[in-house]
C-alpha cells in the first residue's frame, strides 16, 4: 500500500500523476528503534560504571590525598630552611655590583646638625653637571 502525502511540497502539479510515497517496513523500524535501544543503554551502563569506579576510588584516596597534603605543607616550610642553610655557608661571593660612579663622602660642615648651610652656599658646593647632548630620534 503506498502512503500519499499530504504536504503541498509533495503534491504533484497540476497535470502530473501523483508519486506515492514507500512506507518503511515495520519489521526494519523494529530493528532500527531496538538497535537504537541497546546502543543507549550500552552508552548508560558505561557512564554508570564510570561514576562507581569514580567514587570508589575517590572515597579511598581522598583521605591519602589530604595526609599528602597536610604532609607537604608541613614539611616544605623545613626542606626549604635546609636547603637556604648549605646556601648561606658557601664561601662564594654572590652577585657584586659596581658603581660607575664612586660614592664621595660628604664634606665635614654638611655632616655637623649644629651648622646648616645655606642654600646658596649648598649650590655653590654642589659641581655643576654639564647638561646631556640630546639628539632627536629621526
Amino acid at each position: 500500500m503506498a502512503w500519499i502525502s499530504r504536504a503541498p511540497e509533495l503534491q504533484p502539479a497540476v497535470g502530473q500523476a501523483r508519486v506515492p510515497v514507500p512506507v518503511p517496513d515495520i519489521e526494519r523500524l523494529r530493528r532500527d528503534a531496538l538497535q537504537a535501544s541497546w546502543q543507549r543503554d550500552r552508552r548508560v551502563a558505561r557512564r554508570r560504571t564510570f561514576i562507581r569506579w569514580a567514587l570508589w576510588y575517590g572515597l579511598r584516596g581522598l583521605p591519602l590525598l589530604l595526609l599528602a597534603a597536610a604532609l607537604s605543607i608541613w614539611l616544605l616550610p623545613q626542606v626549604v630552611d635546609r636547603v637556604a642553610a648549605p646556601d648561606s655557608k658557601r664561601k662564594e661571593p654572590g652577585i657584586q655590583l659596581k658603581l660607575e660612579i664612586p660614592i664621595q663622602p660628604a664634606p665635614p660642615e654638611l655632616r655637623s646638625p649644629a651648622v646648616l648651610p645655606n642654600a646658596a652656599d649648598a649650590a655653590a658646593a654642589v659641581a655643576p653637571t654639564p647638561s646631556p647632548q640630546l639628539k632627536p630620534d629621526n
